[in-house]
């Protein structure tokens, strides 16, 4: 390619004998401009008059398009197009302005830092999130977890504590025996129930899994519905129901055992019926005495079951027990 011949703007001759002058004492022989708004375009050796908005490109008059904008082989790039800004011809975005950086909805933007058009025109970051070199991350301190809109400070968020989808244990699960629950600097935390501690350092896994009572020592306990001969001043009566005789125990686990006491006469309870009436342990779903965890052990939650003649409970819908970690 020849190297483009340099144009040297004259203020037009005010007339033929000036021009003559300039042409003996050896300037330009011709004038950039002529009268009639054309424009020199001289290439080896040659001379062409070319229209004042179009380039002069090797010789040729070109006009000013999205392939040749301002200067010859100047294309614009996509979403741009060649239009006049500042008495020249550029490659504007859609507002009308140059853009050194990419023109995204007729804006010029930064992909390497702009949230909203982050690498890609119409590439948002998520909320809280920034662009840096054209990806969108979290700042310092925060993470962006999978199915999360926003960024994430792990070291106190209960859903993701510590890492993403780490969650604490729920307070309201009877099995963790917890009051409250919490994330603090990254790991899980809480307040154990009466009777309850967490001996393992690990409330994550089973919350406050030891009770501090001490089952088989003859003293019932918090926790313990009894222990040993130690009934807590329960009787057949107040366990069952006024009418019902017999003899109460207490089970190994510490959990009332009413199978040696009797039911109330049928005129005064009707097993069946759904009601956990006076001399029934349990009906149905109606259960008067005792849980889950008294049935199955420590740590078990849910509904216990009734059994067919409505004197003691079954697993039901019990959980299994959370063993000592």
């Amino acid at each position: 390619m020849h190297a483009m011949p340099r144009l040297f703007k004259f203020k037009h001759p005010a007339s033929k004998a000036a021009l003559l002058s300039l042409a003996f004492i050896g300037c330009a022989a011709y004038s950039p401009e002529s009268e009639n708004g054309l424009r020199a375009c001289e290439y080896n050796g040659t001379t062409k008059w070319c229209p004042l908005d179009t380039l002069c490109c090797l010789g040729e008059c070109v006009k000013q398009t999205d392939e040749n904008c301002g200067a010859c082989g100047h294309a614009c790039r996509e979403a741009e197009h060649c239009g006049p800004f500042q008495n020249d011809m550029a490659c504007l975005c859609q507002n009308g302005t140059p853009c050194t950086g990419t023109c995204c909805s007729g804006v010029c933007v930064e992909l390497a830092f702009n949230p909203n058009h982050c690498g890609t025109c119409s590439n948002a970051c998520a909320t809280g999130q920034m662009c840096s070199m054209g990806l969108c991350t979290c700042p310092a301190g925060l993470t962006r977890c999978e199915d999360e809109d926003t960024c994430i400070d792990t070291s106190s968020n209960i859903e993701h504590c510590g890492r993403c989808n780490h969650p604490c244990p729920d307070a309201s699960d009877l099995r963790f025996h917890m009051t409250d629950s919490f994330c603090s600097y990254g790991k899980c935390d809480g307040k154990c129930s009466d009777g309850y501690q967490d001996a393992d350092n690990d409330m994550r896994t089973n919350g406050c899994e030891t009770g501090l009572y001490d089952c088989g020592n003859g003293i019932a306990e918090p926790g313990e519905s009894c222990d040993s001969d130690d009934l807590k001043g329960y009787s057949c009566q107040t366990a069952v129901g006024f009418g019902s005789n017999g003899t109460l125990k207490c089970r190994q686990n510490c959990t009332f055992d009413t199978s040696g006491c009797s039911l109330l006469p049928p005129e005064t309870a009707s097993c069946g019926n759904g009601i956990a009436e006076p001399g029934e342990i349990c009906d149905g779903k109606d259960i008067r005495l005792g849980s889950c965890e008294e049935v199955r052990g420590q740590g078990s939650a849910g509904t216990p079951g009734c059994n067919e003649t409505c004197s003691a409970l079954t697993f039901g819908n019990c959980s299994d027990p959370i063993e000592p970690g």
